[in-house]
């Protein structure tokens, strides 16, 4: 679900109430093309976007949708505790394109 209709849909709900999940690393570009970016400036800029498209403070599941093979995967995954205020994420849980769980 596209997060600004996702955040109509909760609008009313006690937050405490709905778990809401985001994942980031894929973007588009101004010609609408797909590509991938784990950098933890792009971590942070998704995670910022997403909570103002969704009207919340919060996320409870934060998910690296799949590696870009080009920033190491230590600072992917550290970006998610490092450069994001814990205030902003509850549980982060960085996950393969398969699901598979790199680190919890």
């Amino acid at each position: 679900m596209c997060t600004a209709p996702a955040g109509k849909a909760i609008k009313g709900f006690p937050r405490d109430q709905v778990v809401i999940s985001s994942k980031w690393g894929p973007m588009r570009d101004e010609k609408g093309n797909f590509s991938q970016d784990n950098s933890p400036e792009y971590c942070r800029k998704s995670l910022m976007a997403s909570m103002k498209r969704l009207g919340v403070d919060y996320i409870d599941l934060y998910i690296m949708r799949s590696w870009d093979h080009k920033t190491p995967i230590e600072e992917s995954v550290k970006a998610m505790g490092v450069s994001t205020d814990p205030s902003y994420i509850h549980i982060r849980y960085p996950v393969t394109l398969t699901g598979v769980c790199m680190y919890a």
